[in-house]
């Protein structure tokens, strides 16, 4: 007979520790859906105990190796940096 074990729930401590992320990328990552969303583990939406499911941590982290290790590089987002003020009008073109 084979006994079935309760998935694991990981709180952020290990998330952060297993992924090496920081508590501000974690969540940016959720809100972009680039990154598995916790569960919260209280009754109530504005619950702030949360956890995540260790299957979902563990899939996450195999389908980063998995990408840096394919030999196709990604494309990057494009990084906008400004300069002082935004200009109040573009400069025109073709002159």
């Amino acid at each position: 007979m084979s006994r079935r074990t309760a998935p694991r729930l990981l709180r952020f401590p290990e998330v952060k520790h297993r992924t090496g992320l920081s508590r501000t990328s974690l969540f940016r990552a959720v809100r972009a859906g680039r990154f598995p969303a916790p569960i919260h583990l209280e009754l109530g939406e504005r619950s702030r105990c949360v956890a995540w499911p260790e299957a979902s941590v563990d899939a996450w982290i195999e389908a980063r190796v998995a990408a840096a290790a394919s030999p196709e590089p990604q494309p990057a987002a494009p990084v906008k940096r400004g300069r002082g003020r935004p200009q109040k009008h573009p400069p025109p073109v073709g002159t």
